[in-house]
């Protein structure tokens, strides 16, 4: 889930969408198609759903309040590649002496999977 403050009023989006001002934005279009009215100030939540990686966010995003545990539908392979982007981003500091490094003998098939080179050693 991801909790986004709008800063401009959905009209002034829809406006500077109109004009090629800025670029699409999830938070914006389901508060555009929300039926309470919603201004700059307020925060909206909201999951990724779909299938694959490479969604379109703005048009696979849906109200954190509309998910359902009994029918989940978020996209998995979304969120792994985001938390598989998000750890090479901070592979340096996560890899130090002293700090947890997933080996071979300990990571689960789905560690290695989401993060690739989880068995690998580091360098010396």
């Amino acid at each position: 889930m991801k909790t986004e403050t709008l800063q401009d009023s959905p009209a002034a989006y829809r406006d500077k969408i109109g004009g090629k001002r800025r670029n699409v934005s999830a938070a914006y279009e389901l508060a555009l198609r929300a039926e309470r009215p919603y201004q700059s100030g307020d925060q909206i939540s909201y999951y990724v759903t779909g299938r694959g990686a490479r969604v379109k966010v703005a048009e696979a995003a849906k109200m954190a309040a509309d998910y359902d545990p009994a029918k989940p539908d978020e996209n998995v392979p979304y969120y792994q590649a985001k938390l598989a982007d998000l750890y090479e981003k901070f592979r340096p500091f996560i890899e130090r002496d002293g700090l947890f490094t997933p080996d071979a003998e300990t990571a689960s098939a789905e560690q290695a999977e989401i993060f690739p080179g989880a068995g690998d050693k580091p360098a010396e």
